[in-house]
């Protein structure tokens, strides 16, 4: 089961009790910022929240705010210069195949192990957890270097959405 939802999508009590044979996946939480520690500790993968929280998804947000408040007259349309996304450059030399290179750009396996470690030390520290992550790129601002895999690996990884890819 995967929750990237907005919103509480799950009732946490109703999983615990009758969730029992799923793996359990969440990116979004019942009562956020406040965690059922409960259902942290028993998640396979535990993110804070932080599916939409990329440099690229903050540009777009911004440029949803703007185009929305030039549509109601609020400011008059300036010619803007898009910002550069600088791309992540990322060797990839030692990946065997497509998942090797995805969890070298973002692994949610050390996300878990660390929001796991620290919640339990600051109950409080969600949102400082969700801010390290300001900085990470979409698969398709990531520039790979040493690329040696199958084409049908790389194809894969082009359909995922990864597209600065460098043979």
């Amino acid at each position: 089961m995967l929750n990237a939802g907005r919103g509480e999508v799950f009732a946490f009590d109703q999983l615990k009790m009758y969730g029992q044979e799923l793996m359990w996946v969440f990116d979004v939480w019942e009562n956020e910022p406040q965690l059922d520690f409960e259902v942290l500790e028993r998640a396979l993968i535990a993110t804070p929240h932080i599916a939409g929280y990329s440099l690229q998804s903050k540009y777009r947000g911004i440029e949803m705010i703007y185009q929305a408040a030039c549509q109601q007259k609020i400011i008059s349309p300036q010619p803007i210069k898009k910002p550069f996304y600088p791309i992540k450059n990322i060797s990839v030399a030692s990946a065997k195949n497509w998942r090797d290179v995805l969890l070298t750009i973002f692994n949610p396996a050390n996300a878990t192990g660390e929001m796991k470690e620290k919640l339990v030390e600051n109950a409080n520290g969600f949102d400082a957890l969700r801010k390290k992550y300001a900085d990470r790129y979409e698969f398709g601002f990531v520039e790979l270097e040493n690329l040696s895999l199958p084409d049908s690996d790389k194809e894969l990884l082009r359909r995922l959405g990864v597209e600065c890819l460098t043979y």
